[in-house]
């Protein structure tokens, strides 16, 4: 059997050490802050954050064959969201024996298939959402049983909720209510499908599998024309970025309109290059600035701190003159870039690490991904 993740590109689901950033609440999980632990609430299933996805949009894949057991619109709980049916599966506890399981995908904005409806491992579904009891993007994906008396199953009523003296949906989860139901009818939905996890779906260059981390972010801005490929069909992902080709991205990416001009504010920009509207647009409209021999150096590496700057201005985020912190020990706070690097931290642009390395030369693998986190 061979299995999809229900959205490209989400890292691999570790419950030791989980990607805070893409999975926001994990499988027997609670809702309080901070605290990512399994088997400490009664949340079936994983949420996969859609936030930094565009307008929390992105495609949903099926990840197993099967056929749509529901597909409903509306629901004042679960909003847009399907069930699909797998049979012949092999057991979570037992590979040896084969089982039928149901995937469910919840708070969609938009259904791609109908009940009824044969689908194949990778075939788009639906695209994220915020439909139905949900106050931010993202998928709630589990995995019931096939004993399970409803789909999705759902281990507690509002009655029971009440008789059992929990005020809210979100109280009652953070108390376990009824996790060993939980337990009982659903399984760890990430676990399982990434132990048979496939390839499912075409290639969209050959040095990008299609569980990179980055994959929906590269996916987006080439269907979207901001990056290209090389002739060899590979996308190179750790190579660098040169300063005109970063203004060219950044351009495309926000719809930034690029003027005429006649003359070149650098004396290494000719009007005849095919970067000349880019930089000259970018240095009339204090975009960028250049060096102070007058040169913009088109063809040198962009370092990480110089590329936010481009970003965030061409994308006309507010930035302060000044701060008084950092979030990263090698960035000083009195360091021209810091406010550039702190507004990209609180907006989750960038990852949030102990280190930054902003004299380092960006590649073409974090500019995708801080682009197509700033998209909308």
């Amino acid at each position: 059997m061979k299995t999809s993740l229900p959205i490209a590109g989400i890292p691999r689901y570790d419950p030791a050490n989980v990607q805070v950033l893409y999975y926001t609440t994990v499988n027997l999980g609670n809702y309080i802050e901070n605290d990512y632990r399994e088997n400490v609430g009664s949340h079936c299933g994983v949420d996969i954050d859609a936030t930094k996805y565009p307008n929390g949009q992105t495609d949903v894949f099926a990840v197993i064959d099967g056929s749509v057991f529901i597909a409903k619109t509306n629901d004042p709980s679960y909003g847009n969201y399907l069930v699909l049916k797998h049979e012949n599966c092999p057991s979570f506890q037992n590979p040896n024996t084969l089982v039928t399981y149901y995937s469910c995908y919840l708070h969609l904005s938009s259904l791609a298939v109908a009940q009824g409806q044969t689908v194949t491992t990778g075939a788009k579904i639906g695209v994220s959402g915020s439909t139905g009891n949900s106050t931010a993007a993202h998928l709630h994906f589990q995995i019931d049983t096939h004993d399970a008396p409803f789909h999705p199953y759902w281990p507690f009523s509002n009655a029971e909720m009440v008789a059992a003296g929990y005020s809210s949906y979100t109280d009652a989860v953070n108390g376990s209510l009824n996790i060993d139901r939980a337990r009982q009818y659903t399984i760890s939905p990430m676990t399982y499908i990434q132990t048979y996890l496939g390839t499912a779906g075409g290639t969209l260059f050959t040095d990008i599998a299609n569980d990179d981390a980055d994959y929906a972010a590269i996916k987006y801005l080439k269907e979207h024309n901001v990056i290209q490929g090389y002739p060899d069909g590979s996308f190179k992902p750790e190579n660098p970025i040169n300063r005109a080709e970063l203004l060219k991205m950044a351009f495309v990416a926000f719809a930034y309109p690029v003027r005429t001009f006649n003359a070149s504010s650098f004396s290494d920009v000719k009007t005849n290059d095919w970067f000349f509207g880019y930089t000259e647009t970018a240095f009339q409209d204090g975009i960028i600035r250049g060096y102070g021999d007058g040169t913009f150096k088109p063809g040198n590496n962009i370092t990480k701190a110089e590329a936010l700057k481009v970003l965030l201005n061409t994308k006309k985020i507010a930035v302060p003159t000044s701060v008084t912190n950092s979030y990263f020990s090698d960035v000083a706070v009195d360091a021209w870039y810091t406010p550039f690097i702190n507004t990209a931290y609180e907006r989750n642009i960038i990852d949030h690490s102990s280190k930054f390395d902003p004299n380092l030369p960006v590649t073409r693998r974090l500019i995708s991904r801080w682009i197509y986190r700033m998209v909308s």
